[in-house]
């Protein structure tokens, strides 16, 4: 007996549902319940409430519905061997062999051209492995839908049909010759497996015992015909119990809708006899005395909503109301007794009502109690309405931002909503992951949490599974730096080798220094390197070989068999201990990518699983970790035992495994922790029917949704479609009403409505159209201004549920109180908000003053080298990171720190007339220089420009005639202390290796004033790359002058940052400083040029460094504008101005 269920409502389904377990409990407790559900989602939603009732939800078996014809297929049936033949994963390696044989030419048909075409030289086998899957995926759909195909291609039937395709026909029939010639086939498959299931069940031929006592079928949106003839032929034998949501109280059996039959009747005669016509339905008509005929007792769908966003139900329903004669319906429908929009929607697709309103009634406020007796109260709306509203972005970032914005605004109405109240869904939640996670990640930071979890595609495989299918993808592999750390960052990895997470932290910063970039060992870098043998020395073998060198040798000792030694100065055995860890992990990696280089067939494959998680993790790190090892395991194993049980003989490489394995992980349960304290965002397909309080959509364009359903070119079910095929354009319309009907309290929708560059319009999905079309026609609304009531407008409607939102966040609009679309976002007040007078003097408030009577000469020079730098770290105590991307690739180009040290050291091997060539050796060995002929390269290149620099500064450089000067200088109220270094008897002598900056010019005076102030008379010269800087000696008095003004300018610049800015304030300088006469020109047109300058070398971009990069100067000055321009333009006229008009080098400065 098949007993239906039907509820508006998914609550009041799980509640008959229980009740039935609760009251009719099976007779042997160790019987499990088995429960057919639409998706793993509604399972463990059904899991969590049945837990909830009785306090513990065990001994429930749940299946989906392909895979309970199966388990009725291998359980049920007496003459069937437990391997069946016709699971998607059998099947796949079924054609991938008949697939690599065509493509061998074995099978030497004609109309095979097009497949061996496609096949052609397919090393990898990459194409025979996706092909395959696809034909399986197809055959199966065959199965399902298109039974009588198949038995007519099996026994070569009508192959004039204009729906044959011959090759198609020929890869079925030697299909089933390829399981019949395997042992683990069962006998009997001359017919249909489906049909055959149907008929054993039918006649008898069933093992009772192992039948299930009976069956729960709950949330299904979608009978598949064969599912329907199954459940039918067991109806005869247990009691089936569906449980199936239904949005209209008059979709009954007694309630049938004989229009739509008669419309199949018209359409499709043929369908109509097979499924209608026959004694079964005879009999339901002449029980209720109806006949086709009879117009008069003909329902009709009045709601258009119904009527169109219903038809994938009808057909369903209707499929399911003719399965059997032996059907008992029940029903509990639910109406809403909300006053809102959302519950009269809903009200009115359960009731089927539709009331086209064609009169206008304009009646007075006074009146408003007399008039208001002919108005039902379900069709007055109020502008105040928030359970259905659309909102109109302009991007998906602007989308996520209003979502995120609203949810706070729900929230802080309604103190009873709690974020596991609250889904969002999108047709592709895929392409939102990144914008969810920048967005309410970045809302922690302000206070505005919200707690979320994002089922997307890549969110079913945990963190074990997709490192172990990274370690199947090591022969692919360039063991990158963050590749082979993304291994060690794992727990259940690293402690397989010993390594904790502090121990990962110090091998993250050895392992950059040592020169390694990628490749485990010199073999590895020539297979990728067009197969050619080299030596290379930035693979992990010789960069672990130098870290443990540097143990034993220094570095300042020369290289050791072409090896130097590291500079990291390793010098105890904890050093060595936790090196050999990570060379032992290393060498495991290359045992592994070694052996899975090799192909081999499936026999061998078998225990490769249980072998590598042996390998490289611990299996008991914690429960979570041992069910991931335990599922990877049986995966793994269920793919290889696939393969040979489909007798597939050939050798099997890792990729195809690799893809394997990933389709199913991807494909295995959801995330149990998707009905945790959190707001859930999912694809809409993904939690159908399940209620929650506040449903949000995102992404519901007009070419977004509803969906088409990108078919395979070869499908022959899209040019021959029948009635009750899947199809997804109805599909999608159902999957919108069902959602609408799920929201207990809110249904929110949004799409882009704008681009985001020139406000082009863009349209929001049919189906928003037709639900506004439907409230225009059937609602009143009471107008507050007016005090009338009145019919809609479309203005009305958009003025009401409709939000247009700004393209920006911090928009002045978003800021109004009171308005629908204040904004949470308090950190843009700043900025729009008149009403606060924000200024830098809010932050930029004086500190106390240094007391500090002796200062320091390193100090000093340190201040002017970067004084916002110092500001920060002395009075503040704010040190920012610098972050340094690991580096992937060998050295095609030197970073300008490195290429900086090898300059200073051509320069003093060219001065003290040192071997170059034993200076490019340790260089080359030490891997530095960039890879291969670049190296050589480059080393050319300064090579010749440190040669001209260093001649230049032989001229006046003196050897062994450089000494350190101690500096004791007394000022008023402190004393300058401090070492001069490097100072020579005819002056100071200064070089560096690249073009002189305006810092090095004013670093450079300040030393000058210093020496100057000691006593000094020679003149100070400092050389760079085609500049140079040439200071006179000062008298005494004279440098002790200009020496207190820098120290006044430090004790100011240490309580109020000093905008003193290399690149920025040196760029105005320069051009408008005039040369003759050494002072700054009042030339308007100069000036106006020179702060236009200024401007450009503040912005940073790929070609120039902008002063807005530096991570100081970007916390104090945000955005650039007048004021700081002013501050900066003083400060280079105070600091350095100075510097510039002593400078008497004829060297042209750049």
């Amino acid at each position: 007996m098949i007993t239906i269920y039907y509820s508006n409502k998914l609550e009041s389904l799980k509640d008959e549902l229980i009740q039935l377990i609760s009251s009719n409990r099976l007779s042997d407790p160790l019987f499990s319940e088995v429960i057919l559900v639409e998706n793993p989602t509604m399972m463990e939603w059904l899991h969590i409430e049945l837990a909830k009732f009785f306090g513990i939800s065990a001994n429930i078996n749940f299946f989906s519905s392909f895979n309970f014809i199966w388990s009725m297929l291998n359980k049920s049936l007496w003459d069937i061997f437990p391997a069946s033949m016709l699971t998607p994963s059998i099947m796949s390696w079924v054609f991938m062999k008949i697939l690599s044989e065509i493509n061998c030419n074995q099978y030497l048909i004609a109309d095979w051209s097009c497949i061996q075409h496609y096949l052609y030289n397919d090393v990898d086998h990459r194409k025979c492995l996706e092909l395959s899957e696809k034909i399986t995926y197809l055959f199966i759909k065959y199965l399902v839908y298109r039974q009588d195909w198949l038995v007519q291609w099996q026994k070569k039937y009508n192959e004039s049909d204009i729906y044959i395709s011959s090759w198609q026909v020929e890869l079925w029939c030697l299909f089933l010759k390829e399981i019949n010639n395997n042992k683990f086939l069962f006998c009997h498959l001359q017919d249909n497996v489906y049909e055959y299931i149907s008929c054993k069940l039918k006649r008898n031929y069933v093992n009772l015992t192992k039948l299930p006592k009976r069956i729960l079928v709950y949330g299904i949106s979608w009978f598949s015909p064969i599912l329907l003839e199954i459940l039918q032929a067991l109806g005869c034998y247990i009691n089936i119990y569906i449980y199936c949501i239904n949005p209209c109280r008059f979709f009954l059996l007694k309630n049938l809708n004989y229009n739509f039959i008669n419309n199949i009747s018209q359409e499709n005669p043929k369908f109509f006899r097979d499924n209608f016509l026959n004694s079964s339905w005879l009999n339901i008509f002449s029980t209720q005395n109806i006949f086709l005929n009879n117009k008069k007792k003909c329902n009709s769908i009045n709601n258009s909503l119904l009527s169109t966003w219903s038809q994938f139900f009808q057909k369903n329903h209707y499929s399911l109301l003719s399965c059997s004669t032996n059907i008992h319906e029940r029903s509990c429908f639910f109406e809403n007794t909300g006053n809102c929009l959302l519950h009269f929607l809903q009200n009115d697709i359960l009731n089927n009502y539709s009331q086209t309103l064609n009169m206008s009634i304009n009646t007075s406020f006074s009146s408003i109690n007399d008039k208001f007796k002919n108005i039902p109260k379900n069709r007055l709306l109020h502008a105040n309405d928030c359970s259905l509203s659309v909102h109109v972005c302009h991007n998906m970032q602007r989308e996520i931002e209003v979502l995120h914005n609203n949810l706070l605004g729900m929230m802080s109405d309604d103190h009873l909503l709690l974020p596991r109240d609250i889904i969002v869904m999108a047709p592709k939640i895929d392409s939102y992951v990144s914008v969810i996670q920048s967005v309410f990640g970045h809302a922690s930071f302000y206070g505005r949490h919200l707690p979320f979890i994002i089922l997307d595609s890549s969110s079913n495989i945990g963190l074990i599974s997709s490192i172990f299918l990274k370690l199947l993808n090591l022969p692919n592999m360039r063991c990158t730096i963050e590749e082979i750390f993304g291994f060690l960052e794992v727990e259940a990895l690293s402690r397989c080798f010993d390594i904790d997470k502090d121990s990962v932290k110090i091998l993250n910063t050895w392992i950059p220094e040592s020169g390694i970039r990628w490749s485990l060992d010199d073999d590895m870098f020539s297979k990728h390197i067009m197969g050619t043998a080299v030596n290379v020395q930035h693979t992990w073998k010789f960069g672990l070989s130098r870290i443990l060198l540097s143990y034993a040798i220094d570095n300042a000792s020369g290289p050791w068999c072409g090896i130097l030694s590291s500079a990291l100065g390793a010098d105890n055995m904890d050093f060595i201990d936790l090196i050999a860890k990570l060379d032992r992990f290393i060498e495991k990696i290359k045992i592994w990518r070694d052996r899975l280089s090799i192909v081999y067939i499936l026999k061998d494959w078998l225990f490769v699983a249980e072998e590598m998680i042996s390998d490289f993790f611990v299996s008991d790190f914690n429960l979570e970790t041992e069910f991931d090892l335990k599922s990877l395991k049986n995966a793994w194993r269920k793919i290889i035992t696939s393969g040979i049980q489909a007798n597939y003989y050939k050798s099997v490489s890792v990729d195809m495994l690799y893809r394997k394995l990933s389709d199913v992980l991807h494909k295995k349960t959801i995330n149990r922790k998707v009905f945790s304290e959190k707001i859930v965002f999912c694809d809409l397909s993904s939690m159908r029917s399940i209620p929650y309080k506040v449903i949000y959509l995102l992404g519901m364009n007009a070419d977004v949704y509803p969906r088409f359903d990108a078919s395979l070119s070869f499908d022959l079910t899209v040019k021959n479609i029948c009635d009750l095929d899947c199809d997804m354009w109805c599909n999608d319309c159902y999957l919108l009403l069902e959602t609408l009907l799920a929201a207990r309290k809110s249904f929110n929708i949004s799409f882009i409505g704008y681009s985001m560059h020139n406000d082009t319009k863009y349209g929001p999905s049919v189906l928003i159209n037709e639900l506004f079309e439907y409230v225009f026609r059937n609602f009143y609304c009471f107008n507050q201004d007016t005090k009338n009531i009145s019919l809609l407008t479309m203005e009305w409607i958009y003025d009401t549920f409709w939000r247009w939102h700004s393209r920006t966040p911090f928009a002045l609009e978003n800021f109004i109180p009171d308005t629908q679309n204040q904004s949470f976002f308090k950190e843009w007040l700043p900025i729009i908000n008149d009403n606060i007078n924000w200024s830098k003097s809010v932050f930029l408030c004086d500190l106390s003053s240094l007391s500090n009577d002796n200062i320091s000469l390193s100090i000093l020079y340190d201040f002017y080298n970067h004084p916002v730098r110092m500001w920060f770290q002395h009075r503040l105590k704010i040190y920012i990171p610098k972050f340094t991307e690991i580096p992937i690739d060998e050295p095609f180009f030197i970073d300008i720190h490195l290429k900086y040290q090898i300059c200073r050291s051509l320069i003093w091997a060219f001065l003290n007339n040192e071997d170059i060539d034993d200076l490019y050796s340790r260089i080359r060995i030490s891997s530095i220089l960039p890879y291969g002929n670049f190296g050589d390269v480059f080393w050319l290149q300064q090579c010749q420009k440190m040669m001209k620099l260093s001649q230049v500064i032989k001229g006046y450089y003196i050897p062994n005639n450089r000494r350190d000067l101690p500096i004791s200088l007394s000022f008023k109220n402190f004393r300058l202390n401090g070492i001069l270094s490097a100072v020579q008897e005819n002056g100071l002598l200064r070089w560096q290796p690249r073009i002189l900056s305006m810092r090095d010019g004013l670093l450079f005076w300040l030393e000058h004033l210093v020496y100057c102030a000691t006593g000094g008379q020679g003149n100070s010269y400092m050389f760079g790359v085609k500049s140079c800087w040439h200071f006179r000696a000062l008298s005494s008095a004279e440098a002790k002058e200009y020496l207190l003004f820098l120290i006044s300018g430090y004790l100011q610049g240490m309580n109020i940052p000093l905008l003193l800015f290399n690149y920025v304030g040196g760029c105005w300088l320069r051009h408008c400083f005039d040369s003759k006469t050494r002072d700054i020109s009042l030339d308007l047109s100069r000036q106006y040029e020179a702060r236009c300058k200024l401007i450009e070398s503040w912005e940073n971009n790929q070609y120039i460094y902008g002063e807005n990069s530096d991570p100081y100067i970007k916390k104090l000055v945000t955005q650039l504008n007048d004021d700081d321009v002013e501050s900066i333009i003083l400060a280079a006229k105070n600091y350095f101005l100075l510097p510039m008009k002593f400078n008497i080098s004829d060297v042209l400065y750049s």
